[in-house]
Formats: C-alpha cells, sequence, structure tokens
C-alpha cells in the first residue's frame, strides 16, 4: 500500500474504503460533504505528510465523490450499491437491478419519442342521417347568492326609501 492510499492509525495501517467505513461510523454516517470527509481522512497541509501542492490540500478523487454521491443521492439502490460493507454478491445484484430499470426507462422514453415523432393520425368517420334529433336536455343553474324572497324584500324596502324622500 502506498503512502497516497493509506493512513497510518493507531499501529495499523487502513485502506481508503476502511478509512471511508471508519469516518462514516464516527460521524453517524452522514458527512457535510467531500472535501470535509477527504480532509479528515488525509494529512494536512500543516501535518508531517506529504507536502501540499502549492499549499491547497490534496484534490478529492472521483471515486470518493461519486461514492459519496451514491451514497446521498435519493436515488432508490444506488447507496445500496456504494455500501462498501455489504458483500460483493448483495452490490451486484443491486447494480443489475439498477442498470435493468435504467435501460428499461430508456427503451420506454425513446419508443414513445419514436411514436410521437412517427405521427400516428386514426381516423373514424361515420355519417348517419337521421329524419329527427333529439334536442339535448338543458339545465340552468341558479348561482344567485341572494333568494328571490330577499330580493324582493330589498327592492320593497329601496322603494319605501324613495317615497319617503320624495314626500320630504
Amino acid at each position: 500500500m502506498s503512502a497516497s492510499n493509506a493512513n497510518v492509525s493507531g499501529g495499523q495501517t487502513l485502506s481508503l474504503p476502511e478509512r471511508e467505513i471508519a469516518y462514516m461510523l464516527q460521524s453517524g454516517l452522514r458527512w457535510s460533504g467531500v472535501n470535509d470527509l477527504w480532509k479528515s481522512q488525509n494529512y494536512s497541509p500543516k501535518s508531517d505528510g506529504p507536502p501540499a501542492k502549492r499549499g491547497e490540500g490534496r484534490k478529492v478523487p472521483w471515486l470518493v465523490e461519486l461514492r459519496t454521491f451514491c451514497l446521498d443521492a435519493s436515488v432508490v439502490g444506488l447507496r445500496y450499491v456504494a455500501n462498501a460493507s455489504a458483500s460483493p454478491f448483495r452490490r451486484s445484484i443491486w447494480a443489475v437491478l439498477l442498470i435493468a430499470g435504467a435501460a428499461f426507462t430508456a427503451y420506454q422514453i425513446q419508443d414513445r419519442i419514436r411514436c410521437y415523432f412517427s405521427y400516428p393520425v386514426t381516423l373514424n368517420y361515420r355519417v348517419e342521417h337521421k329524419e329527427e334529433m333529439r334536442f339535448p336536455t338543458v339545465t340552468i343553474c341558479n348561482e344567485n347568492r341572494i333568494s328571490r324572497k330577499a330580493a324582493d324584500a330589498l327592492g320593497n324596502s329601496f322603494i319605501h326609501c324613495l317615497n319617503a324622500l320624495q314626500h320630504i
């Protein structure tokens, strides 16, 4: 194991997956970001380890970013594929299921797109001449918020007020 992918802790050398598992167990299986995970597992610029390039610390490898994305994504089954503590058989089954689901989804999408752009049109015409037509049923709904009795009462009171004003 090289110094770039191993960390000496308590007299034992840990590989990158082992360090990720140890960090996840310490932080409650969640971390705030890939850079925090990577910084916690590697040498800092002020440590005794290898010197950092241009004082920035080491760059996060794409595999660590991919694993972090898989663990945090809401895609069903993706976190099971990236789970390093699961058996390879279980991880491969989840990978096959995800690939099969993605392939079926891609097939359905392209099939519907091809169907849409082929412009399938089906027309059925049937002409019937009838001597007599049924008149459709018409229902008139009263959607007024005031009843006729209330409107009549309001109109009567308004007329009484006008008459009272004319006499003054």
